[in-house]
Order: structure tokens, then sequence, then C-alpha cells
């Protein structure tokens, strides 16, 4: 890969990921009653797993005739819900 377009790439990623990290960590203290400290660790965890979600939602809605959005979403909250217990 062109390291140019490897660092754009990787630039973009780190956005994508800290925007994740915000919106979960904060999410994790509002709905899931953890401390910050605590938050932050499980984000560390948790927002590669949201951002393959993402990306493969991307991916397979942009390629795949017939995709399934709705099937998709109710495979990521599924995600999301088992991770909660």
């Amino acid at each position: 890969m062109d390291p140019a377009v490897a660092e754009l790439m990787g630039a973009h990623q780190e956005s994508l990921r800290s925007a994740i990290d915000r919106v979960f960590a904060d999410w994790a203290v509002a709905e899931l009653g953890l401390a910050e400290a605590s938050a932050r660790q499980w984000v560390e965890m948790f927002s590669q797993a949201v951002l393959s979600v993402l990306q493969g939602w991307v991916v397979q809605s942009a390629l795949l005739p017939g995709f399934d959005h709705e099937a998709y979403l109710d495979y990521a909250r599924t995600l999301v819900a088992s991770d909660e217990g």
C-alpha cells in the first residue's frame, strides 16, 4: 500500500475510533452505571468491535445487492446487548 494512503487511512481510523470511544464511554457511565475509569477500560475493548461492525455495514451495503440493513442493525444490537449482561 502507498505509505501516504496508509497514513491517511490510519488517521481516519483513529478519528473514528476516538469518536466511538467518547460516545460509548459517556453511554457506559450513564446507562451501565460504570465509573469513568471502568468505562474507559470497557470502551477500549468494545470500540474495536463497534468499529468492525460499522465498517462491515458500510462495505456490505455498498457491495451486496439486496443488503438487508435492518437485519444487520438487529445483529449489531444483539452484539451490544450480549456485552451488557
